[in-house]
């Protein structure tokens, strides 16, 4: 398989071509394939898409091309690396490779951290996404794609918890308390549904944990964003 996807993606890439390349895995992404290639001069990400999660991946790729664009025109770059998409001969960010979809990036140096160990680190990821959402503002928030219909609409979960409560009509006391205690917060459902209706639509990052920033090697902020989860939202200032 190795050798199969190295030689599809020398056609579909000639920046890896006329080179020795080994591939392997690399890291510990929970949802899709990834590799490293290495060469003598060089190392890049591969990552195959998992479509049972992420079932529209050109959404995906039409969002990054949207920060791609953005990144071309600024003339002040963000304090780190927002690793993007390498371009196939097709100009295109996906290339399609025995029935599944692969992107390449330039490999960013670093530590990714599975958990936080220290309010420093929770506060660079903090800064650092704050710092992405300011730099896309000018990016209108209604022409991202999304990426998992409803994923975030906090009122489509509290519907799905009503539905969820109306099959078990006889549940131990405790989970009874747990359940109303939950179902009460309806007001909270509808603030939140006014506020979406007066917020304007931002482009965020929608997947904002530790382990999907690269750090440098003191901690210092660097690396890149995870990769699949940016669109539209809201950001509030409280």
């Amino acid at each position: 398989m190795n050798s199969h996807l190295i030689s599809s993606l020398i056609h579909f890439y000639p920046i890896l071509n006329n080179q020795s390349l080994h591939i392997s895995a690399l890291g510990e992404g929970l949802i899709h394939e990834t590799l490293l290639i290495d060469s003598e001069s060089k190392q890049w990400v591969v990552q195959g898409f998992n479509e049972s999660v992420f079932n529209f991946p050109d959404r995906i790729d039409f969002n990054l091309s949207l920060l791609s664009a953005h990144a071309k025109a600024q003339t002040e770059a963000l304090p780190f690396l927002l690793p993007l998409p390498i371009l196939n001969k097709e100009g295109m960010g996906l290339s399609e490779i025995g029935g599944k979809k692969y992107r390449l990036f330039d490999f960013v140096k670093g530590k990714t951290l599975q958990q936080i160990e220290n309010s420093n680190q929770a506060f660079l990821a903090a800064e650092a996404y704050g710092e992405f959402a300011k730099w896309a503002k000018e990016i209108s928030g209604e022409l991202m794609q999304e990426t998992i219909p409803g994923f975030h609409r906090l009122d489509l979960r509290f519907q799905k918890l009503e539905q969820a409560s109306l099959k078990r009509p006889v549940i131990a006391s405790e989970e009874r308390e747990i359940l109303e205690f939950y179902l009460s917060q309806k007001p909270l459902i509808d603030w939140y549904l006014n506020q979406l209706n007066q917020l304007p639509s931002r482009v965020t990052h929608n997947d904002t944990k530790i382990n999907n920033l690269i750090f440098f090697s003191r901690f210092d902020k660097g690396g890149g964003l995870g990769r699949s989860r940016y669109g539209n939202g809201r950001i509030l200032d409280v």
